[in-house]
């Protein structure tokens, strides 16, 4: 009798184990599809704002560059890159210190900090998304389109008839 329960636990392993081991391979598949359509995304990307940059009279390299492919994107755009920056380090110390100190208000206190300024920053990003879509003859539509599907429309701005306009506001 003790011997068929054994045995009968060991199935149940089995089976639970072989589960578990397609639920884990389920992931890592999901995990590596979400990779490979990042890494196609970050190149179309690239390589749309390679021809923007071109198109904008800068060169191509540029944006190659992390952080210095969005001063140029930011140039390009007429915006301030500078307030951008001082705002994206702002929003670093204040999350910083609301991580790091121990008060529960002083937290408080910089995490609505924190908050006021990321969504000053995303407000700042739309900015620069308009002026890049009015440099280059599009409306508020088009920027529309920049911020929710944005690989699509650098590779529309890059690859389409778009002409860069140095005097467009």
């Amino acid at each position: 009798m003790n011997e068929q329960l054994l045995i009968s636990s060991f199935e149940n392993a089995d089976a639970a184990s072989v589960g578990l081991g397609a639920f884990i391979g389920m992931l890592a598949g999901l995990g590596m599809a979400i990779f490979v359509v990042g890494l196609v995304l970050l190149v179309l990307t690239v390589i749309a704002w390679w021809r923007i940059f071109t198109k904008a009279g800068e060169k191509g390299w540029k944006s190659l560059i992390p952080f210095y492919n969005i001063y140029i994107l930011f140039k390009i755009a007429g915006r301030s890159f500078w307030k951008y920056f001082g705002l994206a380090v702002g929003l670093g110390i204040a999350e910083g210190i609301a991580d790091a100190v121990a008060s529960t208000v002083v937290a408080t206190i910089f995490g609505i900090v924190a908050l006021v300024l990321a969504i000053y920053l995303i407000i700042e990003l739309v900015k620069m998304y308009h002026g890049l879509s009015t440099k280059f003859g599009h409306g508020a539509g088009f920027t529309v389109g920049l911020v929710f599907l944005n690989t699509i429309f650098m590779l529309i701005l890059g690859f389409g008839s778009s002409q860069y306009q140095a005097n467009n506001n």
